[in-house]
């Protein structure tokens, strides 16, 4: 849809991650939980240097193989950072809020009344 944000769903950034840890690059189980859990905490990072510094040290743990860092930064890290992290929800909502807050006023009555006080019922330009 033209003009909107698109924000990614978190599930759907883990299922993708988890069906190449384990149908492209055949991961055993105990390696993809440790990769969804590390994966969880860079989602739920507070900002982006957080996230960072977290992707960063979960890259140096053995089951972040390189062909999965490799397919993490082409394909997930610039989502999670534009569309689906903690920090981009939080600016996402309070652009938002903001926006709710101008329509509701825009289009509550009182400013609608305020703006057409030249109009009365006696006026023959009304509507």
């Amino acid at each position: 849809m033209p003009n909107t944000e698109h924000v990614y769903c978190w599930n759907h950034i883990r299922q993708n991650v988890e069906f190449h840890a384990r149908d492209k690059l055949k991961m055993n189980e105990d390696d993809r939980r440790r990769v969804n859990n590390d994966l969880s905490a860079m989602l739920r990072s507070s900002s982006i240097e957080n996230y960072e510094k977290r992707k960063e040290e979960f890259f140096a743990m053995d089951h972040w193989r390189p062909q999965l860092r490799d397919y993490f930064e082409r394909r997930v890290n610039n989502d999670i950072i534009e569309r689906a992290g903690t920090n981009f929800i939080i600016l996402f909502y309070h652009k938002m809020r903001d926006v709710c807050k101008e329509l509701y006023f825009f289009n509550s009555l009182p400013y609608f009344i305020a703006q057409h006080k030249h109009l009365s019922i006696t006026n023959k330009n009304v509507f």
